[in-house]
């Protein structure tokens, strides 16, 4: 058994040939745009990757710094030419404050205890200027629950080497979690038989009450909850959701109400289950 992006960290960008980080770092200034009521030249991004929505931000005029916890993705982003330093976004600290933070592709569902998550978000926030937005996204309980987890197998082909993963859920509702079991089988070329590793990742799922509570707990507004990408209104069928938190500036009680409910943002209200 191998750590969290340990092995895997090697195929990544294989797997996620697919991904669009040019249409998620546009999707992420059109909500920083919409959103900071401060300019935002400067961006803290938790959870790299193989870094290259680092390098798509980049290319929109950000300037941007990434943490990654794992150092074989950072390792991996270096050789794609971005800069990206290795430490736990629970505690990592840099001597600087920015404009934005991101955890995208899902970061902080990787923190499933409170204690975790408690410790993600307060250094996040801790690195953001007030006026600043955090946005990060997660698996969203609604769809969870509606289409429960289910084995998945993917095929693919990169560079001669051949691929397939296959991903089986553990689902513990009780704490909100799902244990995802990777088994990867690569044949790489040259070789006359696939090699197999495997990897356990767990990940948290949260509702729309989870994140209302989240964000009063650490006196931020929530003025964006909603499908990633395409900013419709998420719900049963919304696998993942992108949350945008506006550190509110230091003011009477009342204008802050005022500011984080201005007539362009949604007024979210926690509902009785």
């Amino acid at each position: 058994m191998s750590e969290v992006f340990d092995e895997y960290a090697q195929y990544y960008d294989a797997l996620y040939a697919d991904k669009n980080y040019g249409e998620e770092a546009r999707y992420l200034d059109a909500l920083i745009n919409q959103h900071s009521i401060i300019p935002v030249p400067s961006v803290l991004e938790f959870g790299a990757g193989s870094g290259k929505l680092q390098l798509a931000l980049l290319g929109l005029g950000y300037d941007v710094t990434s943490v990654d916890l794992s150092p074989r993705m950072v390792a991996q982003a270096g050789k794609l030419g971005a800069k990206v330093e290795q430490g736990d976004i629970r505690d990592h600290q840099l001597e600087q404050k920015f404009d934005a933070v991101v955890a995208f592709f899902h970061v902080i569902s990787y923190l499933t205890t409170d204690e975790d998550l408690e410790k993600g978000i307060s250094n996040a926030l801790s690195h953001l200027k007030p006026g600043g937005v955090f946005i990060f996204d997660v698996w969203f309980k609604d769809a969870v629950l509606a289409q429960k987890p289910e084995v998945r197998i993917k095929r693919v082909a990169h560079e001669g080497t051949e691929i397939v993963r296959i991903a089986e859920p553990s689902w513990d509702k009780g704490k909100d979690t799902v244990e995802v079991s990777y088994q990867l089988f690569v044949k790489r070329p040259g070789q006359e038989s696939f090699g197999s590793f495997s990897e356990q990742h767990l990940l948290r799922y949260f509702s729309k009450n989870q994140v209302l509570r989240l964000s009063a707990q650490h006196d931020v507004a929530l003025v964006a909850m909603e499908e990633t990408i395409t900013r419709e209104d998420p719900d049963s069928q919304t696998w993942g959701v992108t949350v945008v938190l506006l550190a509110i500036p230091q003011q009477p009680l009342a204008q802050k109400r005022s500011l984080a409910r201005s007539p362009e943002r949604k007024n979210f209200t926690i509902e009785e289950n």
